[in-house]
């Protein structure tokens, strides 16, 4: 599954109109649209339905939606054993985004 098409759901889901997710993702909205029916497609349903300039999600949109809050809210998964570093260049220094000397 395509995570930008994803991506432009939730904004069309967050925003219920596809001008305002268009403006918020930087795309056009004609462009958005396409990309949504595309990911309608693949899942197999709609994801929404337009009234009077207004979005309303269906029931596998919803679904859909849930899922990626969920998917969004879980931390990252650390993958230390698939990082293989490289073996020609010494690891960096680990900090938490201070420096480990003191400047003057």
């Amino acid at each position: 599954m395509d995570l930008r098409r994803l991506r432009y759901f939730v904004a069309v889901a967050d925003e219920l109109d596809f001008r305002r997710a268009a403006e918020r993702l930087g795309l056009l909205p004609p462009p958005l649209s396409i990309q949504i029916r595309r990911l309608e497609k693949e899942i197999g349903a709609p994801l929404s339905t337009r009234e009077r300039r207004r979005v309303v999600l269906t029931a596998a949109g919803s679904a859909l939606l849930a899922e990626e809050r969920r998917r969004h809210q879980r931390p990252p998964r650390a993958l230390p054993h698939r990082v293989h570093p490289c073996p020609c260049r010494p690891p960096p220094p680990a900090h938490a985004g201070f420096p480990l000397e003191p400047q003057a």
